[in-house]
């Protein structure tokens, strides 16, 4: 099937079958990869794009390289910041 490309803010689309849609049970993201052919792949997303986030922010605000971070307050030193 050949579909025509349009211009969709400043990337370029094509729009896809409804039918293609329910048939490969699609949701609103999508996996892309491009061959070195230059084909494109379109497959379902395994996962939602932001799985993972909570626990990796939860993981980050543990490490150790951030605990002076984490144990500074927002008054230390402000009184003499010249504004």
């Amino acid at each position: 099937m050949e579909a025509k490309l349009f211009k969709n803010g400043q990337s370029m689309a094509v729009r896809l079958p409804a039918q293609w849609l329910k048939e490969g049970e699609f949701s609103e993201s999508v996996d892309l990869e491009m061959k070195k052919d230059g084909s494109i792949v379109i497959k379902p997303a395994k996962h939602s794009p932001r799985e993972g986030w909570a626990e990796a922010a939860a993981k980050l605000a543990q490490a150790e390289g951030d605990s002076e971070w984490n144990e500074a307050g927002l008054e230390d030193g402000i009184e003499d910041f010249e504004w």
